[in-house]
């Protein structure tokens, strides 16, 4: 028989927005905007957390100016987290919560009216649900070139689809307008959880946080969901909308990506062994080795098909490959210190959604 989730504090009074800031005066005005038009309930409140992750352009007093124009529809906090990274940054916000479910709204994140809403009614159906994802799509002040929509995954701006997904349909969503159940993830930090990944610091484009957030939830036996009905806007600077820093992206993200192998052996139920290492890296140079002749032969003696995504999935293949080779020593270790610190945290009593 599966094994119930654990968990304490189950009582839901409200939804906590937390909204993580590195010089973010320049967008924020729009998503502050779309978070005070939010539908209220009567049962529960809501509550603005603004996470100030090292910012120089005072973006307390910013916030606070917009959220006083728009009425204080709900409570306001300004909290500082001066350790650089969003994951540092979403820890601050949770820590500091109110509330036992909270929603990650990026900085350039619209969320739809009844976005809060939703959310709620979706946690409060299903106690199992730990991580609900949204449903983006991407808009900026300049017309969208047509390369994007092939990766715009890399920007959580592409949607997952018209219907509900659930795990194992779907493995992860995006970090970007997500809510969870916030006592299991401080239970795991309590435990001794630390993320692999620092996820974006300050104007670096690393990232993968919210994928690890993902396998938390699901290797403690949590729901993880796709709900289509919460949408989202995706502002997209045009700064993001050139192909440099699509490729900048996707070696931030593949490199990430790599880190999170011990995750995926777990949730696979797989063994990472002594040669895990080196037959990761064998296949991920046979698929470099393909990708390249794709790329060379119709890519550029043929030229036949989109000559730009062949390139694209050559770069990708080629950082996965140098991913790997940067992760030669201890590939091992995280997997093991994961393994049994999920061992350890199943294992430890604690109040049940069913007691």
């Amino acid at each position: 028989m599966e094994k119930q989730p654990q968990v304490e504090g189950l009582e839901i009074t409200g939804v906590s927005v937390i909204v993580c800031c590195y010089n973010s005066v320049s967008r924020i005005e729009p998503t502050l905007k779309h978070l005070a038009r939010q539908c209220k309930v009567p049962h529960a409140n809501y509550e603005l957390i603004i996470v100030d992750n090292g910012s120089t352009d005072d973006i307390e007093f910013f916030c606070k100016k917009v959220w006083s124009e728009d009425g204080n529809p709900y409570n306001l906090k300004v909290v500082r987290e001066p350790e650089p990274g969003l994951s540092n940054a979403r820890i601050k916000g949770l820590k500091e919560a109110s509330y036992g479910i909270c929603v990650f709204c990026d900085d350039d994140n619209w969320l739809s009216d009844q976005y809060l809403k939703s959310v709620l009614s979706e946690f409060e159906n299903n106690l199992r649900l730990g991580a609900l994802g949204g449903n983006p799509s991407a808009v900026s002040s300049l017309p969208i070139p047509d390369w994007f929509s092939y990766k715009a995954s890399h920007f959580a701006a592409k949607s997952m689809g018209d219907g509900v997904l659930k795990y194992p349909e779907v493995k992860t969503v995006y970090g970007a307008g997500m809510a969870l159940r916030k006592e299991p993830f401080l239970q795991a930090l309590n435990a001794g959880f630390q993320f692999a990944l620092s996820d974006r610091k300050k104007k670096k484009l690393s990232s993968g946080g919210d994928l690890e957030i993902c396998y938390l939830y699901t290797l403690m036996n949590f729901d993880l969901i796709y709900q289509p009905a919460l949408k989202f806007k995706h502002f997209m600077e045009p700064n993001r909308l050139s192909k440099e820093y699509l490729f900048r992206l996707l070696k931030s993200n593949t490199r990430s990506a790599a880190r999170l192998y011990p995750y995926v052996y777990l949730e696979q139920g797989l063994k990472m062994n002594r040669w895990a290492w080196a037959k990761d890296l064998y296949y991920s140079m046979r698929s470099l080795f393909v990708s390249l002749v794709i790329f060379l032969v119709k890519g550029l003696i043929t030229q036949r098909g989109d000559v730009f995504k062949y390139r694209v999935d050559a770069f990708v293949c080629y950082q996965k490959v140098m991913a790997l080779c940067m992760l030669s020593r201890g590939y091992q270790t995280r997997y093991r210190n994961l393994s049994a610190f999920f061992h350890s945290i199943r294992h430890t009593p604690k109040k049940s959604f069913d007691s």
